[in-house]
């Protein structure tokens, strides 16, 4: 193992520690329950910039898609409205 993961595997046991220390010493979980509460929300903001990058990634995409195809249809709208063998009548529906 290298020195980084031998790091997190000493962090996670004495966390683990920690956190049973606590419930047998007071007897209930409502302390543990809250430390582990805030291990996982303090994870959950480590990973929250990655979510932000495909959030933003996600919304560039759809109004890409979304400005394309009202273009597109301005187009076909032009199209029909100035070539006159277009104006047939599955095309003005």
């Amino acid at each position: 193992m290298s020195a980084v993961q031998e790091q997190t595997v000493n962090e996670n046991k004495r966390e683990t520690l920690f956190l049973s220390l606590i419930t047998q010493t007071n007897g209930t979980t409502t302390i543990n329950d809250e430390l582990i509460n805030k291990i996982h929300i303090e994870e959950y903001e480590a990973n929250d910039s990655r979510h932000l990058i495909h959030l933003i990634i996600i919304i560039i995409v759809c109004l890409l898609m979304f400005t394309l195809t009202i273009i597109g249809n301005l187009i076909v709208i032009l199209a029909i409205s100035l070539v006159q063998k277009l104006r047939t009548a599955a095309n003005i529906l």
